[in-house]
């Protein structure tokens, strides 16, 4: 599809919280999920979120392997996640060096919850509570299948990298 060109921090657009995608399966969502995975891969990103490519939208994907931005990471497979539901399953804090799209050549030690599940209707790769793949279990997108995710939030830390994508991820 296209590589978009990705707002920065400060964006007023990356300030408000995202509207939950109520259409699933459209062409319109699918040339969205095309122009975000073009645009990360392009960038050498390890996820970007909807708002970050200029729509207001909750869809966020992420694939962590390595590459020129991360090149010591331990793989998590491409995730599309639509509408997610992030929750905490501990306490447990981690700390960890991350980047942005929206914040291009600098990261940031940002302190992260270590393991939570996210859910919602989407596409990807079901993982399990220890944050090892499981078998590849993609979701029709055009059916409201739902994912039901436990990892460590360290092994795919660009779901939220920065305070400003975070309300776009999750809702708020």
């Amino acid at each position: 599809m296209a590589v978009r060109p990705v707002l920065r921090m400060g964006h007023p657009l990356l300030e408000q919280v995202a509207a939950p995608v109520t259409e699933f399966g459209t062409p319109e969502l699918q040339a969205l999920i095309a122009d975000m995975n073009d645009t990360m891969r392009a960038l050498n990103g390890a996820g970007i979120a909807a708002p970050q490519i200029g729509v207001s939208l909750r869809v966020v994907i992420f694939e962590v392997k390595e590459n020129p931005r991360y090149p010591h990471v331990k793989p998590v497979p491409y995730t599309v996640l639509i509408n997610p539901v992030l929750t905490p399953l501990d306490d447990e804090i981690e700390e960890g060096w991350e980047g942005c799209l929206s914040v291009p050549g600098m990261r940031g030690l940002v302190p992260r919850l270590r393991r939570l599940r996210y859910r919602g209707p989407g596409r990807g790769t079901a993982e399990s509570s220890t944050g090892r793949s499981r078998a590849s279990t993609p979701a029709s997108s055009s059916t409201k299948s739902i994912i039901s995710t436990a990892f460590s939030i360290r092994d795919a830390s660009a779901i939220c990298a920065t305070s400003a994508s975070k309300k776009s991820c999750s809702g708020g």
